[in-house]
Order: C-alpha cells, then sequence, then structure tokens
C-alpha cells in the first residue's frame, strides 16, 4: 500500500514539473505589452556598418551651388549725328550803268549786251521805274552783269572746313595767238567776251581755257589773270 502511494506521489510530482516548464514556456514566447503611443511608427533599421566599425556613416545632403544670374547688357548704340543743315545765302546782282543813245530800245540794247533782242525783258526788269515805250537819250540804265542774277540769286555757303578757292597761277607764256586778260572790278565773262571777241557768246570759250582758275562764271574775282584764246 506504501508503495503504490510513493508512485502516484512521484506521478503528480513529475506532472507539476511538466507543467510548470510548459507554462515558463509560454510566458517567454508571447509578446509584450508595449504602454507607449499606438501611432508612433518605429524607427527604420540602419544599415549595419561594415565589419570592425564602431558606429555608421553618416550620410552628407548634396552641396547646393548657386549660379549667380546671367547678366546681360545691350551694346550701347551710337547717338544719330545730327544732320548739319546747309547754310544759305544771296549773291547780290551786279549791274553796268548804260546811258540811253538816240534811237535806243530795249531790244537794241539786249541785243548789244546779250546778242539777242529776246533778253530785253531782263532790261525792263532790272529797271522797273522805266517805261520801255518812253525811254528818254540821257538816261541811266542798270544793265545786269549776269543775266541770270537780277534780284539776287540765293546759293548755299560753302561748309567752313572747305579751303577757299584761290587763284591759280597765270601761265608764264602765252600760246600763239593767246592773250591775258586782269580781272577788274566790275568786269564779268560777258562784258570780257564783248571786249576781245566782239560778242558775249564767247564766255564758254573763255571758261573753258581757264578751268584751272574758274569752275563757273561766279567764281571771277577782281586780280585773277585770265587767258583768251584765239576766236575759234
Amino acid at each position: 500500500m506504501d508503495h503504490h502511494g510513493g508512485k502516484i506521489a512521484t506521478g503528480l510530482f513529475a506532472l507539476v514539473v511538466i507543467w510548470i516548464i510548459v507554462f515558463w514556456l509560454w510566458q517567454t514566447a508571447e509578446p509584450g505589452i508595449s504602454f507607449g503611443d499606438a501611432n508612433r511608427h518605429s524607427e527604420p533599421a540602419r544599415p549595419s556598418s561594415p565589419a570592425g566599425g564602431s558606429s555608421t556613416r553618416p550620410v552628407l545632403p548634396d552641396p547646393i551651388v548657386e549660379v549667380p544670374p546671367r547678366q546681360t547688357t545691350e551694346p550701347t548704340k551710337p547717338s544719330p549725328a545730327e544732320p548739319s543743315v546747309p547754310k544759305t545765302g544771296v549773291v547780290a546782282p551786279e549791274f553796268i550803268d548804260y546811258t540811253v543813245q538816240p534811237g535806243d530800245t530795249f531790244a537794241s540794247i539786249a541785243r548789244r549786251f546779250y546778242g539777242s533782242t529776246g533778253k530785253a525783258e531782263l532790261i525792263a526788269r532790272a529797271n522797273p521805274l522805266v517805261d520801255p515805250t518812253r525811254i528818254k537819250n540821257g538816261r541811266v540804265l542798270k544793265i545786269p552783269k549776269d543775266p541770270s542774277n537780277i534780284q539776287g540769286k540765293p546759293v548755299t555757303a560753302a561748309p567752313p572746313s572747305a579751303p577757299t578757292q584761290s587763284p591759280g597761277p597765270s601761265p608764264s607764256a602765252p600760246a600763239a595767238g593767246e592773250r591775258r586778260h586782269t580781272v577788274e572790278r566790275g568786269d564779268t565773262l560777258t562784258s570780257i567776251s564783248k571786249k576781245y571777241y566782239g560778242t558775249i557768246k564767247k564766255t564758254d570759250v573763255i571758261l573753258k581755257a581757264n578751268r584751272n582758275v574758274l569752275s563757273k562764271a561766279e567764281d571771277l574775282r577782281p586780280g585773277q589773270t585770265l587767258v583768251i584764246p584765239p576766236s575759234p
């Protein structure tokens, strides 16, 4: 009887030990209860450091390089030059005093000075107070030296930098048949042509022979020496 009871006690003790071991293992496998914030996310695991390292290498952010804004400058445009305003002037008309002779008319006087009776209107315009039908003997008329300049002719003045034209040197020796004429005050190509050729129609001949001195009739100045070529 006592032997049977000892076996029972030994079996109960073994059951208690097995139950304690099972209870202890079950408590260890069950996850623990956390009392922290339920909405807090767990921190992501950092990459493990290489063997032998004590800490992970921090990851540095890429440097930000600020590029300065590109400055664009427009080339400076030169200011337009101010247009030069040409200066104008008026060439005063020049006249020859002529005393009316018996039988003179504006037409006959025009033929004498200009070689054409059609220039009588020029003499009438230069003498507006004289009645063409009643010319008195001894009356002094104004005969225009330049038929194109009776009441003043506007011209453009030469620029200040332009050198003034000086009379060219006179030829040292005239060619065969040529003559020389020194311009005096009041002379015109018309009067010079009349003096040497007996007609005013030779002004172009005198002008052509003196291109080194005259470029036009208005360039005639006292003191100039002109070549008077033989009549063509």
